[in-house]
């Protein structure tokens, strides 16, 4: 199960999978290519 779909079914996440979840999100999220 994906941590996307953990949260989605509002499972409970550790510390260290939220911070890797949102170190990743925040990467995709500042696309690139919009800012390069």
């Amino acid at each position: 199960m994906s941590l996307h779909d953990r949260l989605e079914s509002l499972e409970w996440i550790s510390d260290a999978e939220f911070e890797a979840y949102g170190m990743n999100t925040a990467g995709i999220t500042e696309d690139p290519r919009g800012h390069n």
